[in-house]
């Protein structure tokens, strides 16, 4: 809906067409949610007990069945906006809690480490506590990398390391609380691909990594399967200065084809690739794909990747925005 829709809708409504409530009405409306009276006013209450979150955490929360708490909402409002380069921990801090990717570390090193970190996006720290504690359970045993960040946030002297540890463990727990909505909307949750983020350290610049991560059932008995079974589903996107924003779309099978196709922001960037294509067969025959093809494109259109950030390019339909 256009600007002047947005407006005409709130003012029929009886609310008054501020900054904010424009914000709400966006938010609701890209997410295909009721907007009236009482939603606005949910949402002015959330918000208020909350500065800083945005709108859109609130609509994204609620659209997912998510707690609408100021953690929650300021969580889902970092997995919006990203973490900015000025809240970036050093990268000594980010090596001691083993929360960053190493550019051109060893594979089976970096494997080790995004299996250790899915494992702890899936499920939220703050639901484990509150379980913990209605159980009558030690909580001090929960221990994990956003709970150590938690702990930095508030003992730390430095000022810029207690905001930036702040910063990555509201992004933890986003993560944690989009990946539960993931799994509780879908009939097959062990299909529904983790989205897990992780800073990723290049000499002279830091980023963010941003993964789709399909789950595969180490119980399956690969034996009885074709050859040509995918068991190898991934979806990797980062933004560096000089190369723009990239994406790397992964598909292997069983026989060790592997299928990448490169997606990139910038034409330079994707001629670069495609001119390359052969020394990138080359490095991911000597990582045990002996066959793959890979293809390049360039897109202008870019929808996040976290689970439901495809409302913000495509909204949602709504039967009646107004019920």
């Amino acid at each position: 809906m256009t600007p002047d829709m947005l407006r005409s809708v709130l003012l029929s409504l009886g609310a008054p067409a501020s900054t904010q409530n424009m914000d709400i009405a966006k938010a609701f409306t890209q997410l295909g949610l009721p907007l009236n009276l009482p939603t606005i006013a949910a949402a002015h209450a959330a918000l208020a007990a909350a500065p800083g979150a945005l709108p859109m955490a609130f609509a994204l929360a609620t659209a997912n069945d998510l707690p609408t708490s100021p953690a929650a909402l300021r969580a889902l409002s970092v997995i919006i906006n990203g973490i900015p380069a000025s809240k970036s921990l050093p990268p000594e801090v980010m090596h001691w809690l083993a929360l960053n990717l190493e550019a051109g570390a060893d594979p089976d090193a970096l494997s080790a480490q995004l299996h250790a970190q899915a494992r702890q996006v899936g499920q939220s720290t703050e639901n484990r506590i509150l379980h913990a504690m209605k159980n009558g359970d030690d909580v001090s045993f929960i221990r994990d990398q956003h709970s150590a960040l938690l702990g930095i946030a508030s003992t730390v002297g430095d000022r810029a390391i207690r905001s930036g540890a702040d910063a990555l463990a509201s992004h933890i727990e986003g993560q944690q609380l989009l990946n539960q909505a993931a799994v509780r909307a879908h009939d097959a949750p062990a299909n529904i691909p983790m989205y897990l983020a992780m800073p990723l350290q290049f000499p002279g610049e830091q980023t963010m990594v941003e993964m789709h991560l399909t789950p595969w059932d180490d119980s399956a008995n690969v034996d009885d399967m074709p050859d040509d079974t995918a068991y190898l589903h991934a979806t990797v996107r980062l933004t560096t200065t000089r190369l723009g924003l990239m994406e790397f779309a992964l598909s292997g099978t069983l026989e060790g084809r592997l299928s990448c196709h490169v997606t990139c922001e910038k034409p330079a960037t994707t001629r670069l690739f495609s001119r390359q294509t052969a020394e990138l067969s080359h490095s991911l025959a000597s990582l045990g794909w002996p066959a793959s093809m890979i293809t390049c494109a360039t897109r202008t259109e870019w929808a996040p990747l976290w689970h439901g950030g495809e409302a913000l390019v495509t909204p949602r339909a709504c039967v009646d925005w107004r019920v």
